[in-house]
C-alpha cells in the first residue's frame, strides 16, 4: 500500500541522513509517523482487504505470527522494518525491547502502562529479582504515537481495549540493543522469555505428560525437579505446568475453597529450596492467578464499559489511578459513581454454569458488599463503616457482617490489590 511505502521511504531517508544512529531513531520514527498520520488516510479494514487482494507482499519478518494476531510487514528498510500488528485480545505482559523505534495506534484504543524495575540482585544473566513498580498509566487512542527506547528505559505493557486493535510500528532489525529482552512479573521478578535450555524444555514436556496421564508419581517427579534446579528453571517449569496443576481446583481461584492444592504444595517446596527469596515465589504465582481470574471474567463479559473496568483492574494497582483513568475515558461522569455502578452490574450478572458465582467472581456478593466497597474506597475505617451502614447501635452480629464483607472484598481477585494499597 502506497502510504506505508511512502512513510517507510521517508523514515529511511531521514535516518540515513542521521548516520543510522540508533539513539535518534525513536524520535525520528515518532516524528515521521506523526506527520504521515496514516490512520487518517486508511483504516484497518481497508488494509486487510488490500492485503487479501495482493499477489505479492514485502518479505515478512514474522511469517507465522509469533507477535501480533496477525502481524504484517509492509516495508523493509536496510536497517528497520515497518509493520502493522493486529490484536484480538488484550495482554498483561510487562516487557522491554532489545530494539528501538516508535509505534502509533492505528485502530481501537489501548491502556498503556509504564514501569520501572528496581533490581535487588541478578540471579544470573537471564533472571533477576527486585521490584516491578508501576509509574504511569494512560489511554492511547487512534493517532497517538509513542517512542520505543531500548532496554530498561522503556518498560511497558500495552493492553488492547477493543477488538480488534491495531498498531503501526517502525523498529530496528539489525541493532541488538540491551540484551536480554526481559519480561517482568509482579511484584518483582524479571526473566528473559526467549531463554531456553533444550534439556529443560524436554523435561517439562515429560512432566506435562505425566500429569495429563494421571501418573501416580507425577508430583514426586515435579518435586525432585524443583529440588535439583535453580529458581529460574523452576519458575519456567511452574509457568508451563500451572494450568494442569490447578485445573482440578478451579473454585480456589474465586476464594470459594481455601484448601491447599497440589500447585500450592509445589510452590512451598520452591520456597523451601530457595529460602533467600522469602515469599516471592508465592507472591509471583498468586499475582499470576489473579490476572488469569480477571481475564477469565473479562472473556465472559460483552459490555464495553464492563470490559474497560476489568481491564483497569488487570493493569492498575492504585485506586487513584483507576479513578483518574475512568475520568479520562468518561469525562462527564463522577468516577466513583461510575465504578460502583459497574460493580453493582457485574455483581448481579449471573453466569451459566457453576464455575463463576457472578461476573465479579465473588461468591454471595450483594448490595451490602457494594455499600461496604463504597465506604472502603472513600477511606472509611471499619468503625465508620459499621456506623454508616448499620447505625451506632449495631451489635456483634452486624459488626461481624461488615468484617466478613471487608474480608471477602480484600481476598477477591478483582479488588484485593486496590484495597491493600
Amino acid at each position: 500500500m502506497q502510504i506505508f511505502r511512502d512513510t517507510g521511504e521517508e523514515l529511511e531517508r531521514r535516518w540515513r541522513k542521521a548516520g543510522y544512529d540508533e539513539k535518534v531513531f525513536p524520535s525520528i520514527a515518532a516524528d515521521v509517523l506523526g506527520s504521515a498520520d496514516i490512520p487518517s488516510k486508511v483504516n484497518a479494514w481497508e488494509l486487510v482487504e488490500w492485503i487479501l487482494g495482493q499477489t505479492e507482499l514485502p518479505v515478512q519478518q514474522d511469517l507465522y505470527g509469533k507477535f501480533g494476531d496477525p502481524p504484517i510487514t509492509l516495508f523493509n528498510g536496510p536497517r528497520f522494518q515497518f509493520d502493522v500488528y493486529f490484536w484480538l485480545e488484550g495482554t498483561t505482559a510487562v516487557h522491554q525491547h532489545s530494539f528501538c523505534g516508535a509505534f502509533q495506534v492505528f485502530h481501537g484504543s489501548s491502556l498503556h502502562s509504564q514501569y520501572k524495575f528496581e533490581t535487588d540482585r541478578d540471579l544470573n544473566y537471564f533472571a533477576r529479582v527486585g521490584q516491578t513498580v508501576l509509574e504511569s498509566c494512560n489511554i492511547l487512542n487512534v493517532g497517538d504515537v509513542q517512542e520505543i527506547q531500548p532496554g530498561e528505559q522503556y518498560i511497558h505493557a500495552l493492553f488492547h481495549l477493543d477488538q480488534p486493535s491495531a498498531t503501526v510500528i517502525a523498529r530496528t532489525t539489525l541493532s541488538a540493543l540491551n540484551m536480554p529482552q526481559y519480561s517482568y512479573f509482579k511484584p518483582g521478578f524479571a526473566a528473559d522469555p526467549f531463554f531456553e535450555a533444550p534439556i529443560t524444555v524436554k523435561k517439562i514436556q515429560f512432566l506435562s505428560a505425566a500429569i495429563r496421564s494421571d501418573y501416580e508419581h507425577a508430583d514426586r517427579l515435579i518435586e525432585e525437579f524443583v529440588r535439583s534446579n535453580d529458581f529460574h528453571t523452576s519458575f519456567q517449569m511452574l509457568q508451563g505446568l500451572r494450568p494442569l496443576l490447578r485445573q482440578a481446583t478451579f473454585k480456589e481461584v474465586f476464594g470459594i475453597d481455601a484448601a491447599g492444592d497440589r500447585f500450592d504444595r509445589i510452590v512451598s517446596v520452591v520456597e523451601e529450596v530457595h529460602p533467600d527469596l522469602g515469599d516471592l515465589p508465592r507472591k509471583l504465582f498468586t499475582e499470576t492467578l489473579r490476572l488469569e481470574n480477571i481475564i477469565a471474567l473479562r472473556n465472559i463479559v460483552s459490555d464495553p464499559e464492563h470490559r474497560f473496568f476489568l481491564a483497569l483492574l488487570l493493569n492498575v494497582d492504585h485506586l487513584e489511578m483507576v479513578l483518574s483513568l475512568i475520568k479520562e475515558r468518561f469525562p462527564d461522569t463522577d468516577p466513583k459513581e461510575r465504578l460502583l455502578d459497574w460493580v453493582s452490574d457485574l455483581g448481579n450478572t449471573r453466569v451459566i454454569g457453576d464455575q463463576y458465582p457472578n461476573a465479579l467472581g465473588i461468591a454471595d456478593f450483594d448490595d451490602f458488599d457494594t455499600a461496604v466497597l463504597e465506604e472502603l474506597i472513600g477511606g472509611s475505617s471499619v468503625e465508620k463503616i459499621i456506623s454508616s451502614l448499620l447505625g451506632d447501635a449495631a451489635g456483634e452480629a452486624e459488626s461481624q457482617r461488615v468484617a466478613s464483607s471487608i474480608e471477602k472484598l480484600k481476598n477477591s481477585s478483582v479488588f484485593g490489590r486496590l484495597l491493600e494499597k
